[in-house]
């Protein structure tokens, strides 16, 4: 398998922390810790988590396509990270 490149690396790395604040986020939803996210919330945090995987094997795979997943997973986790209203 041959090594990621900087930038793929980077953005490994970027999706990867957004993936893990993902499942902490589905975790205090089902666990109901506070500050915990709406239950309206909780499918698109799937969703985003889901996606993210989907992006993380398309980056290591190589596929240029992953950096628009990247971007996506980005934009959607400032949705589902934002300020909720109950």
């Amino acid at each position: 398998m041959e090594r990621l490149d900087a930038r793929s690396q980077a953005v490994f790395a970027a999706v990867a922390g957004l993936l893990a604040l993902n499942v902490v986020m589905l975790g205090s939803l089902f666990s109901q810790v506070e500050p915990c996210p709406p239950p309206a919330v909780g499918p698109y945090i799937g969703a985003t988590a889901a996606l993210a995987v989907f992006a993380l094997s398309l980056i290591q795979g190589g596929v240029r396509a992953g950096f628009a997943a990247a971007v996506l997973v980005g934009l959607m986790c400032l949705r589902s990270l934002g300020p909720s209203i109950s």
